[in-house]
C-alpha cells in the first residue's frame, strides 16, 4: 500500500511539475510571438465566418452562422472585416501599449455599427432584427436617454472616435498640416498677383517715358536750347533720379518683406526609421563578464538608445583605474561581436563610464524634426543652429555667437556639406531677411550655388 501511495504522489508531483513548466513556456514567449499566434487564430475565425455563409463549413458553418445572425443581426457579415483588422493590428503594433487601445477601438466600432443597425430598423421594430440582440442593448439606454435622432448623432460620433483611436490619427497634426498649406497657397496666389501687376505697371510706365523723351526732344529741337543749360538739366536730373531710386530701393525693401512669412518645415523631410539596438539585457550582461574576467567590478547602470548607438553606463568599484576599462575595447568589441566601440570615460558631469555601441538599425536624423521642437523656438539667440541628437536621442542646439570660430573638417563623404547646409537653413528658418546677411565663398561653385 505504501508504495502504491509513493507512486500516486510522484505522479502527482509530475503532473503538477509539467503544468507548471507549460506555464512557464507561455510566460516565456516573446509578446511579438504571442500577438502573432493570436492573429492566425483570429484570421482563420475570420475565413471560417466566410465560408460559413457561403454553407462551406459544415456543421461549425451552421451553429456559427446562426449564433452570429441571432447576437449580431446584419453585423455578422462585418465580424470578418473586424477580426482581420484586429489581426492586422496585433501585427503591426509591435509597442506592446498598442493592443489595449486597438482592442477597445474594434469592441467600440462593432458595437456602434450593430448600433446604427437597430436604431435604422427601431421605428419598424426590426432593431433586434438588423441589429442582433447586442446591437438592441447597446442602443437601448441611448433611446430612451437622447432618442431616435440624438442616438444616430452619438453612434456616428462613437464610430469616428473608434477609428482615430484604433489607427492612432492625430487630428491636431493634421489640422495644422491643412492650415499651413493653406496660408502658403494664399501666400503664393498674393505673390503672383502683385507681381503680374508689377509687370503691367512696369510696361506701361516705360512706355510713357519714351513717349515723353520723344516730345521733350522734339521741343528742344524747336526752341534751339543752349548746350551748357541742356547739360545742366540733365545733370540735376541724374542726381534726383540717383537719390529717387535709393529712397525706391528701401520702400521696395520694407513693401518686400512687410507681410514676410517665414519658409514651412514641410518643405523639409521628416525623420524616418526605428533604431533597433539587439537584445539590451544580453549585452548588459556580456559587458560586466567581460569586464569580471579582467578583474574589473563593475554595477550596470541605465542604458540609452539613441537613433544611431546605444549607451551602456556603468559604475566601477571603488580603487579602478579608467584606463584600464578604455584599455579594453577590443576585447569588449569581441564579446559583443560590435564595431566600433566608444568609451566615454567618464561621461562628462556624472560619475560613470559610458559604452556606446552600434544599433542594427539606426534612424535617419533630419534637420525638419530638430527645427519643429519647441526647444529650437525657445533657444535664446539668434545665431542658433540645429547640430543633431544626443545619445539619449533628445535634440542638440549650439550658439554660433558664443563660438570665436567655427572649423568643419573630414574626409571626402563625412557630410561637411550636409552641415553647413544645415548651419545655413537653421539660420534662414529663424531669422528674418532683414536682420541676416551671409557672406558665402564657394571658390568651387559646386555645393552653395543655390544660396
Amino acid at each position: 500500500m505504501a508504495k502504491k501511495k509513493k507512486k500516486r504522489s510522484k505522479k502527482k508531483k509530475s503532473s503538477k511539475s509539467s503544468k507548471k513548466k507549460k506555464k512557464k513556456l507561455l510566460h516565456e514567449l516573446d509578446p511579438g510571438v504571442k500577438r502573432g499566434i493570436w492573429s492566425v487564430l483570429l484570421v482563420v475565425i475570420a475565413l471560417l465566418s466566410v465560408l460559413s455563409f457561403f454553407e462551406k463549413a459544415g456543421q461549425f458553418g451552421e451553429l456559427f452562422s446562426g449564433l452570429l445572425s441571432s447576437i449580431f443581426g446584419w453585423g455578422m457579415y462585418v465580424v470578418p472585416i473586424i477580426l482581420t483588422a484586429v489581426a492586422i493590428g496585433f501585427i503591426f503594433s509591435w509597442n506592446r501599449e498598442t493592443n489595449k487601445p486597438t482592442l477597445w477601438a474594434a469592441f467600440l466600432f462593432f458595437s456602434s455599427i450593430l448600433g446604427i443597425f437597430a436604431v435604422s430598423g427601431h421605428a419598424v421594430d426590426l432593431a433586434r432584427e438588423r441589429g442582433g440582440m447586442w446591437g438592441e442593448l447597446f442602443i437601448w439606454p441611448l433611446v430612451n436617454f437622447v432618442g431616435i435622432v440624438g442616438s444616430w448623432v452619438v453612434l456616428i460620433a462613437l464610430v469616428i472616435i473608434s477609428i482615430i483611436m484604433g489607427f492612432h490619427i492625430k487630428v491636431d497634426k493634421i489640422m495644422e498640416k491643412i492650415v499651413e498649406k493653406r496660408k502658403l497657397k494664399k501666400s503664393a496666389l498674393k505673390l503672383d498677383i502683385k507681381d503680374g501687376s508689377s509687370k503691367k505697371e512696369k510696361k506701361n510706365k516705360k512706355k510713357e517715358k519714351k513717349k515723353k523723351k520723344k516730345e521733350q526732344g522734339a521741343e528742344k529741337e524747336k526752341k534751339d536750347v543752349d548746350v551748357k543749360d541742356y547739360n545742366k538739366d540733365n545733370k540735376n536730373k541724374d542726381e534726383k533720379s540717383s537719390k529717387s531710386k535709393e529712397n525706391d530701393f528701401t520702400q521696395f525693401s520694407e513693401k518686400k518683406f512687410a507681410n514676410y512669412e517665414f519658409p514651412s518645415t514641410e518643405l523639409l523631410e521628416p525623420e524616418s526609421g526605428k533604431p533597433t539596438s539587439g537584445d539590451i539585457v544580453a549585452n548588459a550582461n556580456i559587458i560586466k563578464r567581460t569586464l569580471e574576467n579582467f578583474g574589473i567590478d563593475v554595477e550596470m547602470g541605465e542604458v540609452n538608445v539613441g537613433p544611431t548607438v546605444t549607451q551602456y553606463t556603468l559604475k566601477p568599484a571603488e580603487g579602478v583605474k579608467l584606463s584600464r576599462i578604455t584599455a579594453l575595447g577590443n576585447d569588449l568589441s569581441l564579446a559583443l561581436a560590435a564595431h566600433p566601440i566608444r568609451i566615454e570615460a567618464p561621461i562628462p558631469g556624472r560619475s560613470l563610464v559610458g559604452i556606446e555601441i552600434p544599433n542594427k538599425a539606426t534612424t535617419w536624423v533630419r534637420l525638419r524634426d530638430l527645427l519643429e521642437s519647441p526647444g529650437f523656438r525657445q533657444e535664446k539667440g539668434d545665431l542658433i543652429m540645429a547640430a543633431g541628437r544626443n545619445v539619449k536621442g533628445a535634440p542638440v542646439y549650439a550658439d554660433l555667437s558664443k563660438m570665436p570660430h567655427m572649423l568643419i573638417a573630414g574626409s571626402t563623404g563625412s557630410g561637411k556639406t550636409i552641415a553647413l547646409n544645415a548651419v545655413i537653413l537653421s539660420l534662414l528658418f529663424r531669422n528674418h531677411p532683414r536682420n541676416l546677411r551671409l557672406i558665402l565663398i564657394d571658390p568651387k561653385r559646386v555645393e552653395f550655388p543655390v544660396y
